[in-house]
């Protein structure tokens, strides 16, 4: 039985943690202005002002939150600057954070090919705006807390109903982060790790579509075969293909990041091979 979402859904991504009072205060906002939200928290540990793994994390979860989701992302290490603040429209719901490229991934999806570092236009069907009507903000802003001061209220007002043309000047395009490109030639596909999750899995950008059904990856100085169904091995290491798709890392019962003593950024071969070839050395 699929129960229909009654209450408007309000999803958080952020770097704030749980030490402090930022996360509580902006929940607090967002109910000022639509008191019968529910909320939805993606993730808050986000590495500090990590734009690159926000748009990561993001990509991973959009897909999955409820029609009509207004998600908001506070990971802003230019908070204060001239960087925009904006909301989005799209199919499924609204995106509402810093104009940073934290959608990056999104749009790559949405669009069907990687986008470009800088202005990316919008794919069909999507909207957005520059928030730039302060009725909609908090009667005080600062200068260092716009997740509070501007990207809850804008929230709250579209859960509660608010107009989306109303909220700002209209945008054709949007910022998104230069891209993290997979080179494949004569079997050798070299890529990175773009996110370590909380198990010390290395994940990399290297996408199943570049593999064949046999592998061999060279990471921090060692070599795994692959792939692997699952986590469990008798070896130390294990490659094998995530839920999202992504080729990932796995220490069997233990953590990979720490075994191998790699992290976010580390290059990443894979030679490629069928299985009745044998294992090539990367060049």
């Amino acid at each position: 039985m699929i129960v229909e979402q009654t209450s408007p859904v309000i999803a958080l991504l952020t770097d704030f943690g749980f030490e402090d009072t930022y996360l509580g205060v902006m929940k607090s906002v967002v109910l000022t202005r639509c008191p019968d939200a529910t909320f939805l928290d993606v993730c808050h540990l986000v590495t500090p002002q990590n734009v690159r793994q926000a748009a990561f994390l993001m990509w991973t979860a959009y897909q999955f939150l409820p029609q009509g989701t207004v998600t908001v992302s506070v990971i802003d290490p230019g908070v204060g600057t001239d960087r925009k603040p904006i909301a989005v429209s799209w199919p499924r719901g609204f995106f509402v954070g810093p104009d940073n490229g934290w959608l990056s991934y999104v749009l790559r999806d949405a669009n069907g090919h990687e986008s470009e570092e800088g202005a990316t236009a919008l794919p069909a069907g999507w909207k957005a705006v520059h928030l730039d009507v302060p009725r909609f903000w908090l009667t005080q802003v600062s200068s260092t807390f716009h997740g509070r001061d501007i990207f809850a209220p804008v929230a709250g007002s579209i859960a509660a109903g608010a107009a989306f043309d109303e909220l700002g000047s209209p945008l054709q395009s949007i910022q998104t982060l230069k891209p993290e490109r997979v080179q494949g030639e004569d079997g050798v596909v070299r890529g990175r790790v773009i996110h370590v999750d909380h198990f010390g899995n290395l994940i990399t950008d290297i996408g199943a579509v570049h593999l064949s059904d046999r592998f061999t990856v060279t990471l921090g100085g060692g070599t795994i075969e692959g792939p692997e169904r699952s986590y469990q091995s008798a070896s130390p290491l294990v490659a094998l293909i995530g839920s999202n798709g992504l080729l990932e890392i796995a220490a069997p019962n233990s953590n990979a990041s720490r075994l191998i003593m790699v992290g976010v950024g580390e290059p990443v071969t894979v030679v490629t091979r069928r299985k009745h070839e044998s294992v090539a050395e990367p060049a």
